[in-house]
């Protein structure tokens, strides 16, 4: 049986709501970028925090590090992923949170 996740996306210090497509569409995304991580391949919970270009990701409580090009490209990833949802315009600062139920 596939996990189910609770997420939770603020941008810019908004909380964006989630339909259950963009719900969707935002885990699988996520999901998919962090799975060649070191650590992202079983995740039960996640943290992504970017504030300027500085990202900080914490899977399953543990601080994941990124060297330059794992960084750009989540980076890229979530940033161009959120610009697309309704009521989105730059992205200064950027929250995901999940956590598998």
């Amino acid at each position: 049986m596939p996990i189910k996740y609770e997420s939770e996306l603020r941008v810019n210090d908004l909380q964006i709501d989630l339909n259950e497509f963009a719900h969707e569409y935002v885990t699988r995304i996520v999901l998919c970028a962090v799975s060649m991580l070191k650590g992202g391949a079983d995740v039960k919970e996640l943290s992504f925090n970017l504030e300027g270009n500085k990202p900080d990701l914490v899977i399953n409580h543990k601080t994941v590090p990124l060297s330059a090009f794992p960084r750009d490209a989540l980076v890229g990833t979530f940033t161009g992923m959120v610009s697309s949802l309704r009521g989105v315009d730059k992205v200064k600062r950027l929250q995901i949170r999940m956590k598998a139920v």
